[in-house]
């Protein structure tokens, strides 16, 4: 391409300077003519460099694609064969549990239907795996699934039964994708070994998964028809790709092992060779699993790779040719100077009304909009509609992770919000962690629809800076139709709605209507009273028992806070509670509570504990290591009766501000417990992270054991859990009889709920605790 450049400038200029100088004569053109030479020389070199620029800019940016999505499938097959893993480790719990130790167990006792059972309950739990098997140590299918009854079935010869019975040292094994026996289909098998007490090998259970699932995940997130990717063992066995390629699959091409070699060194780096698998030329990136023998890989083909290069390549040589000829320097230096004042008009024009930071359009580009919106709605009638949305918890972004990692975050969710909605839906932020959606639609019916879609959108975690970040939203909703004024009135009226929507309990949305004005001048009161509550001696505690199951005594009781106003009554934690984090005021109420607990539980008997909820905003506000401390000092109390109860919110971004603080707190003596387990995201490695002592089952999943198998299915792996990891469980919201025996006869610890009592005031505390020791004595 260069010599075709130098050629076509050599013969341009050449015909100019022969024409100049033959005009002009040689002697008066010579300045003229070196000046030429000067130009031609410099727009070929100039031009060459920009040419080998470009082409390293397009394998740049395509490596950036490659690289990311290359990341991202590795997550993915990294999740994959933790849920293969996880399903494998309960059946072999469960084998342990009823004495499946030896091959004769296996055989006799692996082979009943109520196991066919229990095998298709918990593969049901994983979508993504077709089927699961238990083989003897001689090969056979004991048990399966997918089918009952099933035929005699021998997988002796397959290897990735084989390499288990074979190996010891190895505790799973991914096999070649075979087609399978009993689905018909290609598929993957990875198998776990099952062994008897003195490491005999007596069987493996071994989980398939079909290869069809893997690439039709694989065409759902490629870009382009040029663009392959594929997941390979470690040793280069192609286990699935798109497009497919059958004939490949359990193959491994001779070359393979030293290019998997390469990249186990140099992951994520992007390479142009000649692909394993097609022959075709490709740029291709590959993603090593750290942790299982897996290998994604992403590749484009170099065509499509360089197919833009190529274009800008030929504009570049068709400016050069032209810059060559005298006449047209001085038009194109002339039309390039236009080009540059309209590029930065329309960049000033661009910058007024976009974010800088997330390029969305903002405040005035809104406000400009909306005026649009209202003008059309007097003329016309034509309605439009307004979400207001606003992070959850993002000052604690901020406050524990800097406010870098926030710009990133919010960077990230523009991003994720743009890829989602579609062209006629106007996006905005308006200033700090607040964006709004403006759409013409006049179906009062899609709100709904649209504010779920935005709220799962976001649901996903973010990957920020290393941190895993959970974000929820809440959405505030107005209809122009609702507002007689300008954009900051329909605006603030959205506002309204928004903080209704984060009152009822964050991550929703609510509409507009009238009653919110009333409910904001309430909520503005409230905060007013509240931080006159504590000095007026408004807010009390009661504490409600908590039953040891095994002994029936009161072995603990929860403090929990009230306020009782003297105008309106009891006014619920639910209601004054988040205004005390907004404003700040927890901190002090917290502090209260801690102290004002610690002190009445003194005078009851040593064995009972009490527990204190600490809100999230303590741990970043508050020295709460020293407050806890002083309270016991001042109380008196020994340490080892205080549980201090956190939710996962507390845990959000990781913070290494209270992973310290809650070792700090476990050194004193007292006990942290994990309250509302199970309705997170990362509750099991919070338990492998934190110096947990207890976790408390959320009242959702107790109230439904009866009825909904699911829940008790997960209260049943729950105490499965916490009896592997030696810890203490509290199951709360019992209310009936029948529940309280169901946890009891599954092994829970402690029950907590109105079927034990209801929230009682120090003073009755006692009384309570004799009566209920009577009984049990009695009983």
């Amino acid at each position: 391409m260069l010599s075709s450049l130098r050629t076509k400038v050599r013969s341009q200029l050449g015909d100019g300077l022969r024409s100049i100088g033959q005009s002009l004569g040689w002697r008066s053109g010579a300045p003229i003519v070196l000046s030429a030479c000067l130009v031609s020389a410099t727009v070929t070199v100039g031009t060459a460099a920009l040419v080998w620029q470009a082409r390293d800019r397009a394998e740049t940016e395509a490596g950036y694609q490659l690289r990311g999505l290359a990341q991202v499938m590795g997550d993915q097959v990294d999740r994959w064969f933790q849920s293969v893993q996880l399903l494998q480790q309960i059946v072999v719990q469960h084998a342990e549990t009823v004495q499946m130790d030896s091959v004769g167990a296996v055989k006799e006792r692996g082979s009943s239907e109520p196991w066919h059972l229990k095998l298709k309950e918990w593969s049901s739990f994983f979508p993504d795996i077709a089927v699961l098997f238990i083989i003897d140590s001689e090969g056979n299918v004991v048990n399966n699934s997918a089918k009952w009854p099933f035929g005699p079935m021998n997988l002796a010869e397959r290897d990735y039964f084989a390499e288990v019975r074979r190996r010891n040292d190895i505790p799973y094994y991914v096999g070649r994708p075979v087609i399978d026996k009993i689905t018909g289909k290609w598929m993957v098998f990875i198998s776990r070994r099952l062994a008897s007490a003195t490491g005999d090998f007596i069987g493996c259970v071994t989980v398939g998964v079909t290869i069809s699932n893997l690439e039709a995940f694989y065409q759902d997130v490629k870009i382009d028809d040029r663009m392959a990717i594929a997941l390979f063992r470690r040793d280069g066995v192609l286990l699935a790709r798109y497009p497919q390629h059958e004939s490949a699959l359990g193959v491994v091409n001779a070359s393979s092992e030293g290019v998997f070699r390469r990249f186990s060194t140099s992951s994520l780096v992007t390479s142009r060779m000649k692909s394993l698998i097609d022959g075709e030329d490709r740029y291709i990136t590959a993603k090593i699993s750290s942790r299982f023998p897996l290998v994604v890989s992403v590749s484009r083909s170099s065509d499509a790779v360089l197919a833009p290069w190529k274009h800008e390549a030929a504009q570049m040589i068709a400016v050069a040719a032209v810059m060559d000829l005298c006449v047209a320097i001085a038009t194109a230096l002339s039309l390039r100077r236009i080009r540059a004042r309209d590029r930065l008009a329309n960049a000033e024009s661009y910058l007024a009304r976009h974010d800088a930071l997330t390029g969305l359009a903002n405040r005035l580009n809104f406000n400009e909009f909306m005026t649009r919106q209202i003008t059309r709605h007097k003329i016309d009638g034509g309605d439009a509609m307004l979400l207001l949305l606003d992070l959850d918890r993002f000052k604690e972004v901020n406050d524990t992770l800097g406010h870098g990692v926030g710009d990133q975050l919010l960077q990230a969710v523009a991003t994720r919000l743009g890829k989602m909605l579609s062209s006629d839906i106007f996006l905005a932020r308006l200033g700090g962690d607040e964006f709004a959606f403006v759409t013409g639609s006049e179906r009062h019916q899609d709100v709904g629809a649209l504010a779920s879609l935005i709220l799962q959108t976001l649901s996903e975690p973010f990957s920020v800076a290393s941190n895993e970040i959970v974000v929820e939203a809440s959405i505030g909703v107005v209809f122009i139709s609702q507002c007689d004024g300008d954009a900051e009135t329909i605006l603030r009226r959205a506002d309204l709605a928004l903080y209704a929507a984060k009152d009822s309990g964050k991550n929703n949305f609510k509409s507009y209507c009238p009653e919110m004005e009333q409910g904001l001048r309430f909520r503005r009161e409230l905060e007013v009273e509240l931080r006159h509550a504590l000095t007026r001696g408004e807010l009390e505690l009661a504490f409600q028992p908590l039953l040891h199951l095994s002994s029936g005594q009161i072995s603990g009781c929860e403090a929990l806070i009230r306020w009782k106003h003297p105008v309106r009554g009891y006014i619920p934690p639910s209601e004054f509670i988040p205004v005390a984090e907004e404003t700040g005021l927890i901190g002090t109420i917290g502090e209260w509570v801690l102290k004002t607990a610690c002190k009445a539980a003194v005078s009851w008997p040593p064995h009972i504990k009490v527990a204190v909820n600490l809100s999230p905003i303590q741990f970043r506000t508050r020295d709460i290591v020293s407050e806890v401390r002083a309270a016991i000092a001042e109380s008196e109390i020994a340490a080892d009766r205080i549980e201090l109860e956190i939710t996962e919110s507390a845990l959000i971004g990781d913070s290494k501000l209270t992973e310290v603080a809650l070792f700090e707190l476990r050194s004193l003596g007292v006990s942290i417990v994990l309250d509302d387990f199970g309705t997170g995201y990362s509750s099991l490695n919070y338990l492998r992270k934190y110096p947990f002592q207890k976790i408390k089952i959320d009242r959702s999943f107790v109230g439904e054991i009866e009825t909904s198998q699911d829940c008790l299915t997960i209260v049943e792996i729950t105490l499965l859990l916490a009896k592997r990891l030696d810890l203490l469980i509290t199951a709360e919201g019992v209310e009936t009889v029948e529940q309280l025996n169901l946890l009891k006869a599954l092994g829970c610890t402690q029950a907590q709920g109105y079927l034990i009592s209801r929230p009682l005031s120090a003073a009755c505390i006692l009384d309570f605790v004799r009566t209920q020791s009577g009984n049990a004595q009695a009983a």
